[in-house]
């Protein structure tokens, strides 16, 4: 099952798994600073993508449609703000929509479990366990 700090994840390191699903792996390797990591590969993940792809299709700003690219990309966040000439403030939320999208198809599909959803904070968005301290 999934929750919203993996599907979170998974958007920042969608370029890297990407490629690991197509080739119908079952895991994918990749590193996030010196660290290795490693995604398990399974149903869940492969909707997640197909949920992803239809999040940037059914989008119809073009403008929001390439912030998306750029992300599913691997383009760093500072690179899509210079190229797209977005203040910090703006991308920021338009990403945080976007995974708040994606997030609302895996609930849609059944992805989610009521407590998995109950984990997630309106206070803070970051660390849902946290927020209620």
């Amino acid at each position: 099952m999934m929750n919203k700090e993996f599907t979170t994840e998974f958007i920042h390191r969608y370029s890297y798994v990407v490629k690991d699903i197509i080739r119908g792996n079952n895991h994918s390797v990749f590193y996030v600073g010196n660290r290795k990591k490693t995604l398990v590969i399974n149903e869940d993940v492969r909707q997640l993508r197909r949920i992803i792809i239809k999040v940037f299709e059914v989008e119809e700003n073009a403008f929001v449609r390439n912030m998306i690219k750029g992300l599913l990309n691997g383009k760093s966040s500072t690179a899509i703000m210079a190229e797209m000439h977005m203040a910090k403030n703006a991308f920021i939320e338009r990403k945080h929509r976007f995974e708040d999208k994606v997030f609302m198809y895996c609930i849609y599909h059944g992805l989610v479990t009521i407590e998995e959803l109950e984990q997630v904070s309106i206070l803070d968005r970051k660390n849902p366990k946290n927020a209620n301290s």
